[in-house]
């Protein structure tokens, strides 16, 4: 929940915040991913400190894979988010696609 407050406050930069080639490829493709991935984060903390508080968090000795797997579909959504934007701002602006 703490990164999902502050994802959207991440200036464009090349040392935090989700760096693909997407993101560094355009100020406003950061900005959307950001903001998107903020919510992303927030609402994924809010559902695993629930799950955390009102179930047994580890009622089958592997359940440490499904949070890792968790964790890791709470990043990937927002890498995924950020080359659809790529693409769309790619069909709205082919001009801006020839660097």
């Amino acid at each position: 929940m703490v990164f999902g407050n502050i994802y959207p406050t991440i200036r464009f930069n090349y040392v935090i915040g989700i760096k693909n080639a997407w993101t560094l490829s355009n100020e406003q493709i950061w900005n959307k991913t950001h903001r998107f991935a903020g919510k992303v984060a927030f609402l994924g903390g809010l559902i695993g400190a629930l799950y955390g508080i009102l179930f047994d968090p580890f009622p089958v000795p592997y359940m440490p894979v499904f949070w890792v797997g968790y964790i890791f579909l709470l990043y990937l959504i927002p890498t995924i988010y950020s080359y659809l934007v790529f693409k769309k701002l790619q069909l709205d602006h082919p001009e801006a696609s020839n660097h």
